[in-house]
């Protein structure tokens, strides 16, 4: 800030990063939270933001009032290795965060790479057949791969002035992206986690709170090591008993109603299930494409609102009455009004927020390989039933 020369300050813009080797990631999380009553730079903040002064603010507004958002500016990076792609799943079951994970399109598993579960002990015949398994799919994984890559050099051949190096690894890409599907969801994997505080907490708070032996231990070891970076703001990263007991809940529901009659005929070979009755606003898809994919509710009014939306962001108008223009509007009017909306997208482009309103629900029937590359799209809302 300098001063203008008749009194009045000039107030220059500043950009700059909250060093975090010379700050903890719970003082950076104090000095953001502080602007809101302080009007001192951040810097300045930060300066007098002693360890033990960003504790006690977090125990008596973080902990204390729930002002939960504090935690979200302190950030964490951990690496996960070896644990199977099941208790994975439920770490990366948190849209606002990031992860990166050991890719099985690109790497060849080994032949011994899978968790063997803790509940086992004490079951030596079913420890026996469940090793037994593991190692036959794995053994199959590796047959496959090497049949696949057999049959792509008789159909895909080497490009001119492609090295016998690259071309070998395109076939091997192509080998281990179509035969991983084979691979139980006991396979291990690494992941790198980058995740904000609060996020981390209830992410172990979820881990802690599984009926699986490994995800609980893996929620302990994420709490231990996070501790270390920000001991205050998850303190409280403990099982919860809401979460640990939905589940059961939910189980005790599907038996009651969601179980078939003994009487119910199974659906003809190669089809789904009519889909389920549709809600007030929205209807089944009659064009279901086949017994992979079925579009199962959809919104009657998606056109109007989607139209409504992109109208409303630029104009000075209430929702009412932006409402009732469209529905005066044409079907061809709504769509070209769309299509203007869209017009500019480039391949990399996400579209405008006002597409956000519209939503459609969709079952699929996956293998467990295809899922894990769906649900790395986490802000879509996803509903996995037990494998």
């Amino acid at each position: 800030m300098a001063d203008s020369g008749n009194g009045s300050p000039i107030y220059s813009r500043r950009v700059y990063p909250l060093d975090a080797h010379e700050l903890s990631e719970e003082q950076i999380a104090v000095a953001f939270a502080m602007t809101s009553r302080r009007p001192e730079p951040f810097d300045e903040i930060a300066r007098q933001v002693s360890r033990e002064k960003a504790a006690e603010f977090h125990e008596r507004w973080v902990l204390g009032y729930g002002h939960a958002s504090v935690a979200e500016h302190a950030v964490v990076h951990l690496a996960v290795e070896n644990v199977s792609r099941l208790a994975c799943d439920t770490l990366e079951d948190n849209r606002l965060a990031s992860y990166t994970e050991k890719s099985s399109r690109y790497q060849i598993m080994p032949a011994d790479y899978f968790y063997s579960p803790r509940e086992l002990e004490g079951h030596p015949e079913l420890a026996r057949l469940y090793d037994e398994t593991c190692r036959r799919l794995f053994q199959d994984y590796r047959g496959l791969i090497d049949g696949f890559m057999e049959y792509l050099q008789s159909t895909s051949p080497q490009g001119e002035g492609e090295s016998q190096t690259a071309y070998k690894m395109r076939l091997r890409r192509s080998a281990t992206d179509n035969c991983r599907a084979v691979l139980p969801a006991a396979t291990l994997t690494n992941v790198g986690v980058t995740a904000n505080a609060r996020v981390l907490e209830h992410a172990i708070s979820k881990l802690r709170s599984s009926e699986l032996a490994e995800e609980q231990d893996l929620g302990r070891d994420l709490r231990q090591q996070a501790r270390d970076i920000v001991p205050t703001l998850i303190k409280y990263a403990e099982p919860n008993p809401y979460l640990a007991g939905t589940a059961a809940v939910q189980q005790g529901l599907a038996r009651r109603y969601g179980s078939e009659p003994a009487d119910t005929p199974p659906p003809p070979e190669g089809e789904l299930a009519a889909a389920p009755a549709p809600l007030s606003s929205s209807g089944a898809d009659e064009k279901s494409p086949g017994p992979g994919v079925r579009l199962v509710h959809w919104d009657r009014q998606a056109e109007e609102k989607l139209a409504a939306a992109l109208l409303y962001r630029q104009s000075d108008l209430g929702y009412d009455r932006i409402w009732q223009r469209v529905l005066d509007m044409s079907p061809e009017e709504r769509r070209e009004t769309i299509n203007e909306c869209v017009a500019g997208l480039g391949p990399h482009d996400a579209p405008v927020r006002e597409f956000e309103l519209v939503d459609y629900t969709f079952e699929f029937l996956l293998d467990y390989g295809a899922y894990r590359e769906f649900k790395r799209h986490r802000m879509m809302s996803y509903v996995p039933q037990p494998l």
